[in-house]
């Protein structure tokens, strides 16, 4: 083996030993949960008026989510997420006053904000 091709042999293992150990984590792609995000009745304004039904948007760098009315009759929505991400959200939130008849629409109201969710099944209160 002549001297050039030892010395090509050495810088290639060399080049190859650095790229290996400057590639970055496998962990340090983007992490994803499913979050509670729950929306607080005093949105509504009115003492007895109730948060019965959410439509909602999450974005945050690289991704998004939509939650479309779910009409399930609560206050809460579990979208997936990304984790240690600021999350900036939008939320329509339809209140509800209890009747005789049963629960009528008595409007709505639109919440915004941002969140930075740290763990799967985190609850995020909002509002």
């Amino acid at each position: 083996m002549t001297l050039f091709r030892a010395f090509s042999l050495a810088t290639s293992m060399l080049l190859t030993a650095a790229l290996v150990t400057l590639s970055p984590p496998a962990n340090a792609a983007t992490q994803y949960g499913w979050v509670y995000v729950v929306v607080n009745d005093r949105v509504c304004g009115t003492p007895g008026v109730k948060v019965r039904d959410v439509q909602a948007n999450f974005q945050w760098s690289g991704g998004s989510r939509t939650i479309n009315w779910e009409r399930d009759g609560d206050n809460i929505v579990y979208p997936k997420v990304a984790l240690k991400k600021t999350v900036k959200y939008q939320i329509n939130a339809r209140c509800f006053k209890k009747t005789f008849f049963g629960w009528t629409n008595v409007g709505y109201r639109v919440v915004t904000g941002s969140f930075k969710a740290t763990k799967h099944k985190q609850t995020i209160w909002v509002g």
